[in-house]
């Protein structure tokens, strides 16, 4: 398996463990081994961001304007993006689903988790099936 794609798995775990601490420090008051939990998350998504999208190409080519793009890499980024987007309605139906049943508010950690979570999916998905673009 790539770094890469090891760095993916990483970025969104720790996303998804950035959710359930901060959402567990919400419930049951802050103590310091979640507020250091929640910080160490937060770093590594920010390293893994760095290290996985910001310094590859893969960040660049899908946010690259469409008149800037051959049209191989046209057809990859819109398979992504139309992948990417079943995921992420599957994904976030689903945890709107479970917070319903759970009755618990959505706060802003979940929403700025699925907004980061929208914005990188189609990398990460560029990156886990094209060998010869990243």
């Amino acid at each position: 398996m790539s770094k890469t794609k090891i760095g993916i798995i990483i970025n969104y775990l720790a996303l998804i463990l950035f959710v359930t601490l901060f959402t567990i420090g919400k419930k049951i008051d802050w103590n310091v081994q979640i507020v250091i939990g929640v910080i160490a998350t937060i770093l590594i998504i920010i390293i893994c961001f760095i290290k996985v999208y910001l310094k590859s190409s893969l960040w660049k080519l899908v946010h690259r304007p469409q008149e800037k793009l051959n049209e191989k890499e046209k057809s990859t980024i819109n398979t992504s993006i139309r992948k990417s987007y079943q995921i992420f309605s599957i994904t976030t139906l689903t945890i709107l689903f479970v917070y319903a049943l759970a009755e618990t508010k959505i706060g802003m950690e979940l929403v700025v988790s699925l907004i980061y979570f929208a914005h990188t999916l189609p990398s990460s998905l560029i990156a886990w099936t094209e060998k010869e673009i990243c």
